[in-house]
């Protein structure tokens, strides 16, 4: 088993300053011990800007994701901030269990950094919204591929929107040669935003990705439902369903206020032995007794 974290580190003086926030990992024989947490994110030409680290030094991360494949190989995604404009996604992986690392391999750059409008509390949101937002999903392997080298990582950035009319937009990159080099497809391009997306791959090797959509409700007020689009490959044929039974709407939420700031900041995606995808996501329909407003809870679907 693997846990991986970011440690933050940082000291500012009159004098002074230091800033540090590697990505670390622990690895375990069945959770009965763990090894000492030890740093993960490495160098690469494209960290370029340095606050305190050494030069290429990736030292500013947050968002990590462990996974690991049917050879034992783990990857570990996470989003690194080393960058002069936009931040990018980065990918370690060790085949020796943990005891050596990779340097990180750049899957794309996450469009996130000034194209977003910021709630009451100062974080990213999206138009019409004050949910905060983040755009890093996770990191999935292939469980039929044996050799352990098919892994797979999601998130949903803002590339096709701006801050005054979000469009954020999901996209999955998908690696063949153990992380080494990777190619993008889009999911879900469709009008309005698509957000907080989590992936995970079928027995088969199909590729299922779940999100949060606004659909065609407008920007006016803050609705959405969840919906599970399937990617086959080698061709990445996207097939997208709706799964919720209705919109929540963040205008009317007893416990975080008319426009809600917190949603939960990720969903869960997981695919059964049988190949029925399972999804879990937070709904804003629930009755709360001796109120008008709705509260929060997590629901789920199942797609055959």
């Amino acid at each position: 088993a693997y846990v991986t974290w970011t440690r933050f580190n940082q000291f500012f003086s009159p004098t002074a300053g230091f800033v540090d926030f590697p990505i670390m990992v622990s690895y375990s024989d069945n959770g009965k011990r763990w090894s000492a947490g030890r740093r993960i994110s490495g160098f690469s030409p494209y960290c370029v800007a340095t606050i305190s680290g050494q030069p290429n030094e990736c030292d500013l991360n947050q968002d990590s994701y462990a996974a690991a494949a049917p050879s034992g190989k783990v990857y570990v995604s996470f989003e690194n901030f080393n960058t002069v404009a936009q931040n990018q996604l980065m990918v370690v992986s060790s085949s020796d269990g943990g005891n050596t690392w990779t340097n990180p391999v750049k899957v794309d750059d996450l469009i996130d950094y000034n194209v977003f409008p910021t709630n009451s509390d100062g974080r990213d949101t999206l138009t019409g919204c004050q949910l905060r937002y983040s755009v890093k999903g996770n990191t999935a392997t292939d469980p039929s591929d044996a050799s352990g080298n098919t892994v797979y990582v999601v998130w949903a950035d803002n590339r096709n929107g701006t801050a005054t009319a979000t469009n954020t937009d999901v996209f999955l990159g998908r690696s063949t040669d153990g992380g080494a080099t990777w190619s993008v497809y889009t999911v879900d391009s469709s009008a309005n935003d698509q957000f907080y997306p989590w992936v995970a791959v079928a027995p088969n090797g199909r590729v299922d990705i779940g999100y949060m959509d606004r659909f065609d409700t407008g920007q006016d007020v803050c609705q959405y439902g969840f919906a599970v689009s399937r990617v086959t490959f080698p061709a990445g044929t996207v097939t997208k369903t709706r799964v919720d039974t209705g919109l929540s709407n963040l205008s009317n939420s007893r416990w975080f206020g008319l426009n809600s700031r917190f949603i939960g900041d990720y969903n869960g995606v997981a695919v059964g032995s049988d190949g029925k995808t399972w999804s879990l996501w937070t709904d804003q329909r629930a009755p709360v007794a001796g109120s008008t407003r709705t509260g929060q809870h997590a629901v789920g679907a199942i797609l055959p």
